[in-house]
C-alpha cells in the first residue's frame, strides 16, 4: 500500500475487502494488523480514496466497529466519528 497507493487506482476495493475479512476474524493479531492498515490509509493516502472510495473506506471502518474487541470497537467507532467531519 506505501509504495503503490498513488497507483491503486481500483485496487483500493480489494484492498478494503480484504480488511473488513479481517476484521470478522477471532485473531486478535490479525484484527489488530488490519485496523492499524485501515488507519494508515486513512492518515497517509485519504487523498487517494476520498472521492471514488470513502463509502468503501467508512464500510470497513463499520465491520472493525462490530468487532468482538471492545477497544477496537472503540477505535473505529472514533475514526468513523472524524470522517463524518
Amino acid at each position: 500500500v506505501e509504495l503503490r497507493a498513488s497507483k491503486l487506482q481500483s485496487g483500493w476495493k480489494v484492498i478494503f475487502l480484504c480488511l473488513s475479512e479481517a476484521a470478522k476474524d477471532s485473531n486478535r493479531s490479525l484484527v489488530d494488523t488490519g485496523l492499524s492498515v485501515l488507519s494508515g490509509i486513512r492518515a497517509c493516502h485519504f487523498v487517494h480514496v476520498k472521492d471514488n472510495f470513502f463509502v468503501e473506506l467508512v464500510s470497513c471502518y463499520a465491520v472493525y466497529a462490530e468487532s468482538k474487541f471492545k477497544d477496537v470497537c472503540l477505535k473505529s467507532i472514533q475514526a468513523l466519528e472524524e470522517l463524518s467531519h
